[in-house]
């Protein structure tokens, strides 16, 4: 399984259970039928797949919320790239 963080888009410990939803682009090449239908060159197309995964695990818990602080780090991070230094305003958020 490798992930890039932007593609994770659900995560949950339930139980000893982490279940885990990314978005992956699969590419698949266009069919004839389409390609003369909306006038396209039969080129590549591609269309959002979502895998899930799960996990059993005693620290499911803390795997997911290590999963949750990455997240609010990488959105601290995307904030001040765009200008945005002061992330103060954003409240400690316990992922328990």
């Amino acid at each position: 399984m490798d992930h890039a963080l932007r593609t994770i888009s659900y995560i949950a410990d339930i139980g000893d259970l982490v279940v885990l939803m990314a978005r992956r682009m699969s590419t698949s090449h266009s069919d004839e039928s389409c390609s003369d239908s909306d006038g396209g060159s039969g080129g590549v197309r591609k269309t959002p797949k979502v895998i899930c995964h799960v996990f059993e695990s005693d620290e499911a818990s803390f795997i997911a919320q290590s999963i949750g602080q990455a997240f609010q780090v990488a959105y601290v991070e995307f904030l001040r790239a765009n200008g945005i230094d002061d992330p103060s305003y954003l409240r400690q958020i316990d992922y328990q």
